[in-house]
């Protein structure tokens, strides 16, 4: 009975801190919002709670907490494109990463910059799908993708902030968060 009642203990705490992470995501992305130089800021910002899940739980659990976050950005952030920026881009890269970590340097560099391109790619071709190309004011065809590559090389900054700003937010978070 005791070890059921810690497994019990154990998964009650996980659902909890990841509904806490949830809600830090969404309301980072719902404060951005209120910035528009913030957005794409922010939604990498509110990615940083899946790597620290990523790290504790898993995968699985990671992608769990990055769906509901990203759903719940979708109804609750009024910045569509933040929302969807986090859903289909920044939002999941976070648990997937320790898997390509490991790959050797050039072939590290080349995979997760095609992770990059290409869901930079799906959402927006999403979001041109879903609000058309006047709402999201985009240029030329060279515009674009010089847009693109700076997308890509931000997302490689991004790669580079999570290894430095997750261990910050784990000691912090040392309390609630259990030993990795």
């Amino acid at each position: 009975m005791a070890g059921r009642t810690e497994s019990i203990r154990s998964l009650c705490r996980r659902t909890a801190v990841c509904g806490l992470c949830a809600g830090l995501s969404v309301a980072l992305m719902a404060t951005g919002s209120a910035f528009g130089v913030l957005t794409y800021v922010c939604p990498m910002l509110a990615g940083i709670p899946v790597y620290l899940v990523r790290r504790v739980w898993g995968t699985r659990t990671a992608l769990c907490l990055w769906a509901a976050a990203g759903l719940l950005g979708l109804m609750l952030v009024p910045d569509r494109e933040m929302a969807a920026l986090f859903l289909g881009l920044v939002g999941w890269y976070p648990a997937v990463k320790p898997a390509l970590d490991p790959l050797p340097g050039l072939v590290r560099r080349l995979a997760k910059g095609a992770c990059f391109g290409v869901a930079l790619l799906a959402v927006y071709a999403a979001l041109l799908a879903l609000m058309g190309l006047e709402a999201l004011g985009l240029g030329p065809a060279w515009e674009n993708l010089l847009l693109w590559l700076m997308g890509v090389g931000t997302l490689a900054l991004y790669d580079m902030a999570l290894l430095r700003l997750a261990p910050g937010l784990e000691r912090r978070l040392r309390h609630i968060l259990p030993h990795s």
